[in-house]
């Protein structure tokens, strides 16, 4: 098993942890940001178990948005970053104090160093202020953070943890949503939505919820194929169905290519005498959205909907986001940059060009590539209508743009990496149990359907979408061993 922190080791961690956010607090908030990590570090020092924190973690990472909404308190907004370096802080006084050597951490530093390095060198020679550094760092490499916390203090046992905990958190979407339907959360209305960017959940984004609907299919996938009753299965394909339709008006069109990316991953990876499976519950899984579909289509509503999806408005998005903002950022940063930046093979910097945390932090070399899109007269007919895919930021952007093209290959070899991992271990037959035989069946097309993403959207920066996905890697990380196996050994 596991070691555990001593209860006075997590109380003694928990101060120290106190007392550097009450620090950072201040320095960036004042009074207020220096009384926040009091209130955050108090119920913590009651927690005996660091899985714990981390359950906690994600629970205030799920309805974050939501709260933040309901309390417009600068400060709040902080409370995510600031349990991350409380998880931070703990990990680092466990390795620290109880100098224990974890099976899976040799990979996780081959992999983190080389990429902590080459932001250490993108920032200094550009000259990156310390402010926009730290903040890309929270945002952009808070998974290394997440990955190695999780793989250190989760066990095999607990991927039937991790199972529920990604079940509920898809689950929840489909109650707030449905209550919406129901007239009993008025959420959407008071944040402005039409019903056409109403199925927000607790994300406080559409999209967001279309790309959990997008892991949740996936993940009932590879659910229908370990079911052996044909009971299981129609039920499998009844979730899967209402998954579809929940996807289908969270308006995410480009989650379509998204989830066929992803389905078409799962059926090459597993061995052939699995494909036929698979096939099937695909085949019916579509046909049975398709007829549900066509029958919801019949309201006045959904013909709205149905022609804002049609596949000649999404043709016409795809060609406006070709020469519209996201183009052109696309042809500002691969082609043009080199006329920039100083050095074009570092990149601009962490946090200096192309960054969500550039544009926050408005820095000069942001206002070539994307502040146009804040300030342009032209940006509702150049971006598709206001579509996200008009939008000239993404993934691939952020890290290309900033960090160059060997950062670029750095930065993403960890995704690639974690999938290659977890399927390889997978296919050797490594997951004895049920739930996290499914879990490492449906992550690795989630990785490849999370990097194509990228593409068109920034998901980088969203806790709620790639810290999720590390949570899951890192409780796959390791194959499964007996409950009293030791794994205070390196690989």
């Amino acid at each position: 098993m596991v070691p555990m922190l001593s209860g006075k080791m997590v109380e003694a961690l928990a101060i120290l942890a106190g007392v550097v956010l009450v620090f950072i607090g201040y320095q960036m908030l004042g009074l207020m940001g220096g009384v926040l990590p009091v209130i955050l570090i108090v119920p913590l020092m009651l927690l005996r178990y660091p899985k714990r924190a981390l359950m906690l973690y994600w629970v205030w990472v799920l309805f974050s948005p939501t709260i933040e909404f309901l309390l417009p308190i600068g400060p709040i907004r902080l409370v995510e970053q600031l349990f991350a370096v409380f998880l931070f802080v703990v990990f680092l006084g466990d390795a620290l104090f109880n100098r224990v050597r974890v099976l899976g951490f040799r990979s996780i530093k081959l992999l983190a160093l080389p990429l902590l390095a080459w932001i250490g060198i993108s920032a200094m020679v550009n000259d990156v202020p310390t402010m926009p550094l730290l903040h890309y760092m929270a945002g952009y490499v808070k998974h290394l953070v997440i990955i190695a916390y999780t793989v250190r203090f989760l066990e095999p046992r607990d991927g039937k943890l991790v199972f529920f905990m990604m079940l509920g958190s898809f689950a929840i979407q489909f109650v707030f949503n449905l209550a919406f339907v129901a007239g009993i959360n008025p959420l959407p209305h008071l944040i402005g939505r039409s019903f056409f960017d109403s199925f927000v959940g607790t994300l406080y984004s559409c999209h967001n919820v279309g790309y959990y609907m997008i892991a949740f299919l996936l993940l009932l996938l590879a659910l229908g194929r370990n079911a052996r009753e044909l009971g299981k299965k129609i039920w499998i394909v009844g979730l899967g169905v209402l998954a579809f339709v929940h996807l289908y008006f969270t308006f995410t069109i480009h989650g379509y290519a998204i989830l066929a990316i992803g389905v078409a991953t799962q059926l090459l990876l597993p061995r052939r005498q699995h494909q036929r499976v698979l096939l099937r519950l695909t085949a019916a899984l579509s046909v049975t959205a398709l007829v549900v579909l066509l029958y919801v289509t019949q309201s006045g509503v959904a013909r709205s909907a149905s022609g804002f999806m049609a596949h000649y408005a999404i043709r016409n998005r795809m060609e406006r986001m070709a020469i519209g903002l996201k183009g052109q950022a696309y042809r500002d940063v691969f082609m043009r940059s080199r006329y920039v930046l100083r050095h074009p093979w570092v990149g601009g910097g962490p946090g200096n060009y192309t960054s969500n945390t550039a544009l926050v932090f408005q820095r000069p070399l942001a206002t070539r590539v994307m502040a146009y899109a804040r300030y342009g007269s032209d940006y509702s007919l150049r971006s598709a209508a206001g579509s996200i895919l008009g939008a000239p930021r993404s993934g691939i952007l952020a890290i290309w743009g900033e960090l160059g093209p060997l950062g670029t290959l750095l930065y993403w070899s960890f995704y690639f990496y974690a999938g290659y991992r977890i399927w390889s271990q997978n296919r050797n037959e490594s997951y004895p149990d049920l739930y996290r035989k499914c879990l490492a069946e449906a992550l690795p097309p989630m990785m490849v359907g999370f990097f194509v993403l990228s593409f068109l959207v920034d998901v980088l920066p969203h806790p709620q979408l790639n810290l999720g996905l590390w949570i899951w890697a890192g409780a796959l990380w390791n194959p499964g061993l007996s409950q009293g196996d030791p794994v205070e050994v390196d690989e």
